[in-house]
């Protein structure tokens, strides 16, 4: 009887084993990605957005040249499904904001957001740099308690090609 019941307990330990190790199959993965946001090479060009939307005040415009890499600039409003077609990975604004994020099909992977505090809104419809050139120049207003940003100059996208055709031949 004794012998019994120790495979027992030894089978129950086996399941409770195999149990764990595909629940930390599935966890460890998750926690990596939530612990380790995805690489920004434009983080100083996001700092700088961040300092210029900050600093605007009522009434003033400015722009800057936004390096749009592998990260995207993407506006949210809290609550608003409709405003909203690019998704935050995890809903964690209050208010208006512009996120620098990667963008894994409709979703922000978020990197980095600022919430705009004395604003009510962002554009009219939701502003992102998602299938925008490579180095943007960005137009911020603030006026009426609602901050437009426009795009009002871009380098365009080029394709492997057209990067090739443009290098000059060696000289022989």
């Amino acid at each position: 009887m004794n012998k019994k019941a120790n495979l027992y307990e030894v089978l129950l330990y086996i399941i409770i084993g195999i149990l764990i190790f595909f629940l930390l199959w599935k966890l460890i993965p998750l926690v990596w990605n939530m612990i380790s946001p995805p690489e920004c090479d434009n983080l100083a060009d996001w700092k700088s957005v961040k300092e210029l939307v900050v600093d605007l005040d009522e009434g003033d415009i400015d722009a800057l040249i936004f390096y749009n890499g592998k990260c995207k600039m993407v506006s949210f409003m809290p609550y608003d499904v409709n405003y909203n077609r690019i998704k935050l990975e995890h809903e964690r604004i209050s208010g208006p904001a512009i996120c620098l994020c990667k963008i894994d099909g409709e979703i922000c992977k978020n990197q980095d957001c600022l919430e705009i505090p004395d604003i009510t809104s962002i554009n009219k419809n939701q502003f992102n740099t998602k299938e925008k050139g490579k180095n943007l120049n960005l137009e911020f207003k603030k006026e009426d308690g609602v901050l437009s940003i426009s795009i009002i100059g871009e380098q365009p996208i080029k394709s492997a090609e057209e990067d090739k055709k443009e290098e000059p031949e060696p000289l022989l």
